[in-house]
């Protein structure tokens, strides 16, 4: 690919080779460029009407010979949505505590955001609030709640804890109290994918 840069290459392949996929070119924003000792990489996210796709990527490999050999498409050119929301922010933080408890903090992210939803051959989109609630479990362990919801119709759409762990936890509900050693199995092609597969211990996984 020609180009005076990787990102000018870039550009290039899209308007060569990608142009079929209508990519909304003029809504992409550079993320960043990397190298390994191989290849180089670039990556781009989408903005819709200034506002971040959660999500959204293009990305592109190179060789150090400026061959394309990968290209991932995450972006979308059918978005048809309302960038005013209609749920202020005070509202989504009271929405996105719903049936948690021992909450600390509630924080807003300012910056309004677009989830793009799969569904049956086409994704729909909806504007959301991001949304952490600090909180702390019965255990004393603490919780980050990351919570999106509807800038227009308050529905609680994702809720995910950021805080993740593995620890031995006393016996309470009658469940088992759980041991120090975790054994991690994987289903793999040892030879190569048209030799029948296996599952192996993968004992470097960390």
């Amino acid at each position: 690919v020609a180009g005076n840069d990787l990102v000018a290459k870039s550009y290039q392949f899209m308007a060569e080779e990608l142009s079929g996929f209508n990519i909304p070119v003029s809504q992409l924003e550079l993320v960043r460029t990397h190298e390994s000792a191989k290849f180089r990489y670039v990556n781009f996210r989408q903005l819709h009407q200034g506002l971040e796709i959660i999500n959204s990527r293009l990305t592109l490999k190179f060789t150090k010979n400026d061959e394309v050999i990968l290209f991932g498409l995450d972006v979308f050119n059918d978005i048809n949505l309302s960038t005013t929301p209609t749920i202020s922010e005070s509202q989504a933080k009271t929405l996105a505590q719903a049936g948690l408890e021992n909450i600390e903090t509630v924080t807003a992210e300012p910056q309004l955001r677009v989830l793009a939803i799969p569904g049956e051959q086409q994704y729909t989109f909806r504007l959301v609030r991001t949304i952490f609630v600090a909180a702390i479990d019965d255990e004393r362990v603490p919780e980050n709640w990351e919570v999106l919801v509807d800038a227009h119709n308050g529905q609680l759409l994702s809720r995910s804890n950021l805080v993740v762990q593995v620890t031995p936890r006393r016996p309470s509900n009658n469940r088992p109290e759980a041991g120090g050693n975790l054994r991690m199995y994987g289903t793999v092609y040892p030879d190569h994918p048209y030799a029948p597969d296996s599952l192996v211990a993968l004992p470097h996984l960390q």
